[in-house]
């Protein structure tokens, strides 16, 4: 079935509260020329730079793949020499396409313009057929993108972005590894979103709108602009932010046309005025496609599943084939979908329309409910798995991992890859005496409290910890009330001169895909604002859960050498926020980072796989208050907070500041309905 609907101006999803940059008409047109009057097998030659100056196309029409290369290739070559040629000199009769390509600079370009564009030619495929076909497919979703926008207060154009990303196409996959018809790679989406050999809700659209929405809107938190938060969707928060302080200015254009980063490239500059474009001919489809029949939204109910079950129970339950269960929950991943895994507790399933279906969940017999998720046999590597992540989900360590898988190097495994996960690891008890203890992957409260002889419930309260299940890998806990200081602003602490090798190993683990190049490198995710890379004169900037120790221990040094340099005494711990100068001696900047960036990438991935945030929370500073006291009370970690508020300085703090706080959520919490 498919409803009728043509697409006039209205009826699309519009620009409310989007600015059209005007200053940027050109780029605008370009790409509406590219969406809906240039087709697959149309190729524009143009500026990559100024990429509304179009020198022609390329008809590879009925050509074979070989042949098309060639063409190209020989479109590039012919408008290079016409280039350097009317650079060089300008010769008194021009041939036809000699002067298109002077009239696409306009009036009478300088020799330096031409000399420049020769070397900035760039080959753009014609997507109309795509365009249109999205157009057709966006239908199933448009309700639903539309209200979760407005509940989200983002703006309604937005709903375009799925055109820029994917073509509403909900299984679509990036070079980049991105999926869903929203395109969140793994470290930004688990933030948002559940993903593991369970679930990949970046592939259900309806959850993935929400996500998108989600991120947005802390984009813009941090922003203030929403070109400049839809541009961050792609190039991260972080380098907006820089942006920002660069140029002294909020306005796209500016960015656009001046700003310079090191990752900042064609993607970034085009990816708002694509949104825009991407609006214009939705709000135009008529003109450009004729009538359109848009698919129907896909019709369902959502029902709570209680407890773990097997997909196939609740089908039968609901007398529906287990396919079409599954279509409807398109985040439900192989092992879900074949009966290995349970459906899990609490997720809200979707069902085809009927008015008894929680009642028909209601009465599946007790024998076909499980208290705990089947434990795995096997595990599929993911991209961006490490083994310590690996290990800490399934509570086994690294060693007993690579014993098991008969691996000679933590770092040479790959997406894919099947491992056999070992049994349960006993850990060794915490030394009789021990005054404190340093989260490690895989800990609980339960865990931690039985080797050190504490009970839960004096762990908890020797740390002020209001919710048991919100501790974090690196944080310190105290496990004996002899000496409790006075609360002090805790710090990057120094860590011991030589570290175990195990855990220098875990420290620098690289993820399964090559450590973040070009526009990733220096980042540990879209949604993460801090800058991982070194600043000039050497120097770094002391993020949350750093220390000395981790510095010598990615630099290849001693961490006294760190202290001569920085002038810090022995036992003297060093601030978050402070600059710190450091010695490359053994290792490259860019080895540095990598390292700095699977430190955190691995922190924050232990912490998603088992939190995602829902929403954010706004807080006024009032005397008395303290970051470390509002911390505990919400059950951040600092490195959380931090993100949310960059530039927080913990050691000061206004009265009538404002402070966000993100909202987090067990990712077995109950699913709302």
């Amino acid at each position: 079935m498919m409803l009728a609907l043509a697409l006039a101006p209205g009826a699309a999803f519009g620009a409310d509260e989007l600015p059209v940059p005007e200053g940027l008409r050109t780029e605008i047109d370009f790409w509406k020329r590219v969406f809906a009057a240039t087709g697959r097998d149309t190729r524009l030659v143009h500026d990559s730079l100024h990429v509304g100056v179009v020198y022609g196309e390329v008809s590879l029409k009925d050509l074979s793949p070989r042949a098309r290369r060639s063409a190209i290739r020989a479109a590039v070559r012919d408008y290079r020499n016409v280039l350097v040629r009317l650079a060089d000199r300008r010769p008194g009769k021009l041939s036809e396409k000699e002067q298109r390509v002077l009239d696409a600079w306009g009036p009478n370009p300088s020799r330096a313009t031409l000399r420049d564009a020769a070397g900035r030619l760039r080959v753009q495929q014609g997507v109309a057929e795509k365009f249109k076909d999205g157009l057709v497919r966006s239908g199933r979703w448009r309700d639903h993108i539309l209200k979760t926008l407005e509940e989200h207060g983002v703006p309604e154009g937005v709903a375009a972005l799925p055109h820029v990303e994917s073509s509403f196409q909900p299984h679509a996959r990036s070079s980049a590894s991105a999926l869903g018809m929203w395109q969140f790679t793994r470290s930004t989406g688990r933030r948002f979103m559940r993903i593991d050999n369970v679930m990949d809700e970046r592939l259900d659209p309806w959850r993935a709108t929400t996500a998108a929405a989600q991120l947005l809107k802390y984009n813009h938190s941090l922003t203030d602009s929403w070109p400049l938060a839809i541009t961050a969707y792609n190039q991260g928060v972080g380098a907006m932010l820089r942006a920002i302080r660069q140029l002294g200015t909020r306005d796209i254009e500016t960015v656009v046309r001046r700003y310079r980063g090191r990752t900042f490239k064609f993607a970034g500059r085009n990816f708002y005025v694509e949104l825009i474009a991407a609006v214009e001919v939705e709000e135009e489809a008529e003109r450009w496609f004729g009538p359109l029949d848009l698919e129907p939204p896909i019709d369902y109910v959502m029902v709570q599943v209680p407890d773990y079950m097997r997909l196939s129970t609740l089908a039968g339950a609901l007398a529906v084939e287990s396919s079409t269960l599954a279509s409807l929950n398109p985040g439900l991943r192989a092992p879900v979908l074949g009966d290995s895994k349970y459906v899990p507790r609490n997720y809200a399933l979707r069902v085809p329309p009927m008015a008894d279906a929680q009642d028909r969940i209601a009465v599946i017999k007790s024998d076909q409910r499980y208290a705990n998720q089947i434990r795995d046999r096997n595990y599929v590597i993911q991209p961006g798995d490490t083994l310590s992540l690996i290990a800490q989900r399934y509570d086994t360590t690294v060693s007993r991992l690579m014993q098991a898988n008969n691996l000679r190097n933590m770092h040479r495994i790959r997406a894919g890859q099947t491992l056999e996960i070992p049994g349960p690891a006993a850990r060794e008890p915490i030394p009789d005496g021990a005054n404190t203890y340093r989260v490690r992957r895989g800990d609980t409260v339960g865990r931690i409290a039985r080797r050190a002889g504490l009970s839960e419930e004096e762990l908890l309260a020797l740390n002020n910890i209001n919710n048991r299940n919100r501790i974090y890998v690196g944080q310190e806990l105290r496990l004996t009330s002899a000496q409790l200081p006075i609360p002090q602003p805790p710090v990057a602490e120094v860590a011991p001169e030589a570290t175990a090798e195990a855990e220098r190993m875990v420290a620098s683990a690289p993820a399964v895909e090559p450590a973040p190049t070009g526009p990733s490198f220096g980042v540990v995710s879209l949604a993460d604002p801090n800058d991982y890379t070194v600043l000039d004169g050497d120097l770094v900037q002391v993020e949350a859960a750093e220390t000395l120790g981790h510095y010598a221990d990615w630099l290849e040094i001693r961490t006294q050498r760190l202290r001569d340099m920085n002038g810090l005494r022995y036992g003297r711990s060093v601030s978050i926020g402070r600059r710190l100068r450091l010695d490359f001696s053994r290792v490259s900047r860019e080895t540095f980072t990598q390292r700095r960036v699977a430190f955190h990438h691995e922190l924050q991935e232990a912490f998603f796989s088992d939190y995602h945030v829902v929403g954010v929370s706004e807080y006024r500073v009032r005397r008395g208050d303290s970051v470390w006291q509002l911390m505990r009370r919400n059950d951040v970690p600092m490195w959380l907070l931090r993100q949310y508020n960059p530039g927080l300085d913990p050691d000061t703090l206004e009265v009538g500041a404002q402070l966000l706080f993100p909202r987090l959520q067990a990712k077995n919490a109950a699913a709302p309905s």
